[in-house]
């Protein structure tokens, strides 16, 4: 493996599965919904040439702790924070580059809203959006983009990144729908943020593509144009990290 993994304790006593690797500025990435700190693991190998990496599984994924929060988003992001003060180096001074995922980017949203001096810059791919303008007309499963891990120019999952897959959509269901339902994208803080999005090329047409385009011309953003899917860190995990690479440095 091309990294460390560590057992880390957060804010709150809860043990989170860390990955580490690499060399440089420090640069943290949040995976989305269903899935787990696999999700970036070639991508993170492509990174760590550049940054010093830190991937994780977020609380109650897999091989993390399942620790409950009354507010899970929260939570969430207040894990984020904890990774960043944890890991950051002298030259870093107290700030990392975030890439954030789907469901990642509501993480990533309400980092910068509770801690702002902790971010340098932050791509946020194919975010989940504030779903309650789109509940009166349209079931969750029309609103968001079909996970799926196919891409003829890219590799297939493993069998055991897939069966990671069902415990990751359980617990999405369990402890991740309340917050995602209820959250609200947060544009005033936003509007003051280094903040970029990025989607992929073959998600034209779904709603959460709709909405990042909505979102970046909203906030005057640069929009990252990916190769491939939703699913694209994975999928294409060279060219996701190149682009990314290119953009944040």
């Amino acid at each position: 493996m091309y990294y460390t993994t560590h057992s880390f304790e957060s804010f709150d006593g809860c043990r989170l599965n860390v990955r580490e690797s690499g060399e440089g500025p420090l640069l943290l990435l949040i995976h989305g919904g269903a899935t787990d700190a696999d999700f970036w693991h070639d991508a993170g190998e492509v990174f760590s040439q550049w940054f010093h990496v830190i991937s994780y599984d977020r609380r109650c994924h897999v091989r993390s702790e399942t620790r409950r929060q009354r507010r899970m988003l929260d939570a969430h992001m207040e894990d984020a924070s904890a990774l960043i003060r944890a890991f950051a180096g002298p030259e870093d001074e107290g700030k990392a580059y975030i890439i954030c995922h789907s469901m990642g980017g509501f993480v990533g949203m309400r980092l910068c809203e509770k801690h702002p001096e902790q971010v340098r810059k932050i791509l946020f791919h194919e975010p989940v959006f504030s779903f309650y303008r789109h509940l009166c007309q349209k079931s969750l499963h029309a609103m968001t983009h079909t996970l799926t891990f196919d891409e003829f120019r890219g590799r297939p999952a493993t069998e055991e990144e897939l069966a990671n897959v069902a415990p990751d959509t359980e617990a999405l269901k369990k402890y991740d729908l309340p917050w995602l339902l209820t959250y609200r994208t947060p544009y005033e803080t936003l509007a003051t943020m280094p903040v970029f999005f990025g989607v992929g090329e073959q998600s034209k047409g779904t709603a959460i593509y709709n909405e990042t385009i909505r979102s970046a011309e909203k906030l005057n953003a640069p929009l990252l144009w990916f190769p491939g899917t939703h699913n694209c860190a994975f999928c294409l995990p060279h060219e996701f990290a190149y682009l990314c690479m290119g953009a944040l440095l």
